[in-house]
């Protein structure tokens, strides 16, 4: 009995130290993918104009208004 039980304590410390090294990782990636693609000096400008300038939508100039004949 007491073999089968430190053989679990064994494999029970070593699946414990694997995760927490891979949710380690997995939180560097996070800041990483974060840092890349996400952080203020990277994001682009947001509103309706720069957003249907950057898709090639933008909107044509109104006409001009009417002269009143007076």
């Amino acid at each position: 009995m007491g073999g089968q039980r430190a053989h679990s304590a064994l494999w029970r410390g070593t699946l414990r130290r694997e995760l927490a090294v891979l949710l380690v990782l997995k939180g560097l990636a996070l800041a990483l993918l974060w840092l890349l693609f996400f952080s203020g000096d990277r994001q682009p400008p947001a509103g309706a104009g720069p957003t249907s300038a950057r898709l090639g939508l933008e909107q044509p100039a109104p006409p001009p208004a009417a002269r009143s004949r007076d």
